[in-house]
């Protein structure tokens, strides 16, 4: 209960990490991982983006790695949706000479009014979705499909129609996924959407 165990004591405290750092990117970064996709499902109905702005301050003051975004579009959802993307791009400069930089795909849930159907009609119902409070932990069978749609429409989205997801064990070599493939079709999604506005 006040944290005090140990390497050598008898019981083990174990968390999920929240209270330190929410989206799991500064293990990735300290890994000095390459490529990172981070899924941000925090209820921030009001799009300020706290988990993510805390885990960039962090990589940049404990572990002297910049993460510096080419834009973020994600926006808030309005009594009206409005066109929107789902996700960002930004740059890893690691600080040891040499080192190749990486990069990381924020995906952060959005309602823009063009989600399949099922997940449109959950939301005219329930004004705060995508972003509803976790703290009730008893979900309906509704919002849990609404959820887990609305994910799998933006993975389609991002990657290009599901081709990264759809290529299976029996795909030729060329067609194979690749994380270097997915945030390249991920760049195209978001030029797409620049060139749209």
């Amino acid at each position: 209960m006040f944290g005090l165990t140990t390497d050598s004591g008898k019981y083990v405290y174990l968390s999920d990490g929240g209270h330190f750092e929410n989206l799991g990117i500064y293990e990735m970064i300290r890994r000095r991982c390459r490529y990172i996709v981070v899924s941000d499902a925090d209820c921030d109905p009001e799009c300020q983006l706290e988990d993510l702005g805390n885990a960039v301050r962090k990589a940049w003051v404990d572990l002297g790695v910049a993460i510096r975004f080419r834009g973020i579009d994600v926006t808030a959802r309005r009594p009206e949706p409005v066109d929107g993307v789902y996700c960002a791009i930004a740059d890893i400069f690691y600080p040891e000479p040499g080192a190749e930089p990486g990069q990381l795909l924020y995906i952060k849930p959005g309602y823009h009014g063009t989600e399949p159907a099922d997940v449109r009609a959950y939301a005219a119902m329930h004004p705060a979705f995508p972003h509803e409070s976790t703290a009730e932990q008893w979900f309906s069978e509704s919002q849990l499909e609404a959820y887990r749609v609305l994910g799998g429409h933006i993975v389609d989205l991002v990657s290009a129609g599901g081709r990264v997801c759809s290529a299976g064990a029996g795909a030729q070599p060329d067609q194979q996924p690749s994380l270097s493939r997915f945030f390249k079709m991920a760049e195209a999604y978001l030029e797409a959407y620049a060139q749209k506005k």
